[in-house]
């Protein structure tokens, strides 16, 4: 898991639309996405700006600013020929390899969920595993949709990125101001 700090207006939607398409680069078969914000006006405005940025990669799409069902289908998305960044982990570079020898990309599907009550009990029920889920404006949510939202990475031990305002008066904030102090220890003891 990874939690930060994050202001607002400071590219977070940008750097999740990058991160994005490169993980769906080196995932074989589908890659699936889930981002929890604080309430459907939010998500529906994030999934619009989604949308409109990813421009060409955008196969299709289905969203209101009322339900949980909102999405965006990516077309295929796969890895430049040759070796991959040197930085890559083995992990990576065999994520790579498995993209480039027969079992790329075959598209994405992202979600745009509200976090709110009761909503975000609407977030459950699928059946195809999830690469990555993040949590944005964390304090905001309400406590029972981290119980939700967190067991739906375990089937590929996928990643959840958390942001948010720690300290925060929101109903959400003893959940995540308990991620925040679980970073924040562990950045500090390493």
């Amino acid at each position: 898991r990874c939690v930060m700090p994050w202001g607002r207006r400071t590219g977070k939607s940008t750097m999740r639309q990058g991160l994005i398409i490169n993980e769906a680069a080196i995932t074989s078969g589908t890659y699936y996405f889930g981002l929890v914000l604080p309430d459907h006006a939010t998500a529906f405005k994030v999934f619009e700006a989604f949308r409109k940025a990813l421009g060409a990669f955008v196969k299709d799409s289905k969203g209101d600013d009322k339900s949980q069902d909102r999405w965006i289908d990516l077309h295929a998305i796969v890895p430049p020929q040759g070796p991959p960044p040197i930085w890559f982990t083995d992990a990576l570079k065999r994520k790579w390899a498995r993209c480039q020898s027969g079992s790329p990309n075959t598209g994405s599907r992202l979600y745009f969920w509200s976090g709110k009550y009761p909503h975000f009990e609407a977030i459950q029920g699928f059946l195809h595993p999830f690469h990555r889920l993040d949590v944005d404006e964390a304090q905001q949510l309400h406590p029972q949709a981290y119980a939700i939202v967190t067991p739906m990475l375990d089937d590929v031990r996928g990643s959840m990125c958390i942001t948010g305002t720690p300290w925060h008066m929101g109903i959400g904030n003893v959940a995540f101001e308990e991620y925040w102090l679980t970073a924040t220890d562990v950045a500090v003891h390493d």
